[in-house]
């Protein structure tokens, strides 16, 4: 019985870790022939949270370029998407403080109020923060 769990658990590991490589190697193609634009961006911000838990100087390379291709393209929702990405990954790396700032410099960006999910998503994540520093007051108020 324990051999055919370790069996079955292995083998869905190794499916995972698959379809992750696959979903990276989609989105590297098209990256490959984006326009430089808000797609671009888009697909970057994508690659580099494929790349959070498998290979974090990745994650920060293209999280980095996402936003400041954003940033110089005056893209708000990308500036808002890579930078909660950006706190996602200073989490990972364990740069509290970091992925702190992030997220809250997240919520500072002024999105289309018909688009609110960004934010949302930014505030769920900056519970998790607050709770995997033991700030749980923090996490309640955010929770509520």
């Amino acid at each position: 019985m324990k051999t055919l769990f370790a069996f079955v658990f292995v083998g869905s590991i190794t499916l995972a870790a698959r379809g992750q490589t696959d979903t990276i190697d989609s989105l590297r193609t098209e990256l490959a022939n984006a326009k430089a634009d808000t797609t671009q961006i888009r697909i970057m911000a994508e690659l580099g949270a494929e790349w959070i838990y498998l290979q974090t100087d990745s994650a920060y390379l293209y999280l980095n370029r996402a936003n400041q291709q954003a940033l110089s393209l005056d893209y708000h929702k990308g500036v808002a998407i890579s930078l909660n990405y950006l706190g996602r990954y200073y989490q990972q790396v364990g740069d509290y403080s970091r992925a702190l700032k992030s997220f809250l410099d997240a919520l500072k960006v002024k999105i289309d109020p018909a688009f609110p999910k960004i934010h949302v998503i930014t505030l769920l994540d900056l519970g998790k923060l607050y709770s995997a520093m033991r700030m749980y007051s923090g996490a309640e108020d955010l929770f509520r």
